[in-house]
C-alpha cells in the first residue's frame, strides 16, 4: 500500500473486498503517474488533472490518496461527481454558483467518450464524434429545452446560457444513466467489480448489428430491467424476408 503501513485509513464507503481490489492493481510504492486504463481511457491533460488531485499532499499518488478519492467519487454524492467532471475538464466547481449549459454538455462529452475507450470489447459498433453529440444532446435535452417536447425540438440548435448549479444536480438525478455511465469508467479504470449490471447487452457471438454502442445503451435504458442484459435476434430480412405478417408474428409479446 505505498509503506503507509499502520497510518492507513480505509475510506468509510470502501468495502474490504474493494480495498484489496485497489491494491492489486496499485504500485508497489507511492507513484508520480496514473497507469493502466486511466492513460488508455482518459486524454493526457484530463490524466494530468486527476493526478494533480491525487497529488497535492506529498507529490506523489499514495494508496491512501487513491482509495480515498474511490470512496469519494464511486461511493459519494452528487456533489462530488460533479466536482471530478468539471476537474477533467480544467474547472473547479468552487465558489461557483452558476455554469454554462455548454460547459455541463462538455463535461459529459469527455465521460461518455471515456466510456466508449472503456468498453474497446463491445459487439456493438463504436461510434463517431458526431453520434456522441447526438446521445450527449439527447441527455441534456431538458436542460435546453425545459418543458418542450422532443419532437417540437428536434430542428432546433440549442443555445448556450447560463444555469444555476443545482440545474447541473438535477439533470444527474433525473438522468441516471449519467451516473451509471461515470461509474462504469471510473470502475474500469481502478479495476475494481462493479456490483450493477453493465449499460451494455450482450448479443450472440454469431450476430451482427449495425446498432452502435451508444444507440444500444440509449434503446436498453427504455426496456423492462429483465430485457436488458442479453438481446436475441427476432427478425432479419437477411434471414426471413420482408413479409410484415412475419416480422409482427416474430416480434409479438416478446418484450
Amino acid at each position: 500500500m505505498g509503506n503507509e503501513g499502520s497510518s492507513f485509513q480505509p475510506h468509510a464507503a470502501v468495502s474490504k473486498a474493494e480495498i484489496e481490489e485497489l491494491q492489486k492493481t496499485f504500485p508497489g510504492k507511492p507513484s508520480a503517474n496514473l497507469w493502466g486504463k486511466w492513460t488508455e481511457v482518459f486524454e493526457p491533460r484530463q490524466v494530468a488533472n486527476i493526478e494533480e488531485l491525487l497529488k497535492r499532499e506529498g507529490g506523489v499518488i499514495t494508496f491512501q490518496n487513491y482509495q480515498q478519492m474511490f470512496g469519494e467519487i464511486v461511493k459519494g454524492g452528487i456533489d462530488e461527481k460533479i466536482a471530478f467532471m468539471l476537474l477533467l475538464v480544467g474547472e473547479s466547481c468552487k465558489y461557483r454558483s452558476s455554469i454554462h449549459t455548454d460547459l455541463i454538455k462538455k463535461c459529459i462529452c469527455v465521460i461518455v467518450k471515456a466510456f466508449l475507450k472503456s468498453q474497446s470489447k463491445s459487439s456493438f459498433r463504436v461510434g463517431d464524434e458526431a453520434e456522441i453529440e447526438k446521445f450527449v444532446s439527447s441527455l441534456l435535452h431538458d436542460l435546453f429545452f425545459p418543458s418542450e417536447k422532443r419532437k417540437t425540438s428536434l430542428s432546433k440548435e440549442p443555445t448556450n446560457v447560463k444555469v444555476a448549479m443545482n440545474e447541473f444536480e438535477s439533470l444527474i438525478l433525473k438522468t441516471p444513466i449519467i451516473e451509471s455511465i461515470l461509474a462504469d469508467v471510473l470502475r474500469a479504470c481502478f479495476q475494481v467489480t462493479s456490483p450493477s449490471p453493465s449499460l451494455i447487452p450482450s448479443i450472440p457471438g454469431e450476430t451482427h448489428t449495425k446498432i452502435s454502442t451508444l444507440e444500444a445503451i440509449f434503446l436498453n435504458n427504455s426496456l423492462p430491467h429483465e430485457l436488458r442484459q442479453v438481446w436475441r435476434a427476432l427478425f432479419n430480412t437477411d434471414t426471413h424476408g420482408e413479409s410484415f405478417s412475419k416480422l409482427a408474428g416474430a416480434i409479438t409479446k416478446q418484450g
